[in-house]
């Protein structure tokens, strides 16, 4: 259980890093595009389709990263007063939500990227296929499923543990 927990982490940070590179990336591909429109009347083709691309992996890739290291939103204002056995099913409920969700995302983000692919869109100045990318965003959203299978996992670990303290 601890090298999948560890490997998964590894991955994560592995792609949250890409995303990291491709934000510079993006950075230095605007900078040079504005610099070129304003002093050189050359704007860099395709820069708005290379940053929306850029920007939905940044986006996928940071996901699990995220997720481990514990860094989403939650609304803590109600749950910080349950008592720790509630605490932890709600743990357990969350993340059983979340794997569902992440789960309808991971298939639809699939069908539209096979959609995609089957009606041959491609990007209208660079002419870059578009499946490609979105196939691409489905696997950081597949990484944040894994990461939020294991926090169900230590979820029940950890409500176990609480069942054989009160005893």
């Amino acid at each position: 259980m601890q090298r999948i927990n560890k490997a998964i982490q590894v991955f994560a940070k592995n792609i949250a890093f890409i995303g990291a590179i491709i934000t510079a990336a993006m950075m230095f591909l605007t900078v040079a595009d504005v610099l070129g429109r304003r002093f050189l009347h050359m704007p860099i083709p395709g820069t708005f389709e290379l940053t929306r691309f850029g920007l939905v992996l940044i986006v996928s890739f940071g996901l699990a990263y995220a997720q481990i290291e514990g860094e989403n939103i939650g609304i803590t204002i109600l749950y910080e007063r349950f008592p720790s056995i509630v605490k932890k099913v709600l743990d357990i409920i969350i993340a059983l939500g979340s794997i569902g969700l992440f789960c309808i995302v991971f298939i639809n983000t699939l069908k539209y990227a096979a959609r995609i692919s089957n009606a041959d869109q491609i990007t209208s100045v660079l002419r870059l296929p578009v499946h490609p990318w979105i196939y691409i965003s489905a696997i950081g959203v597949g990484v944040l499923i894994l990461a939020l299978i294991l926090d169900l996992l230590n979820n029940v670990l950890n409500f176990k543990g609480e069942i054989k303290d009160e005893s």
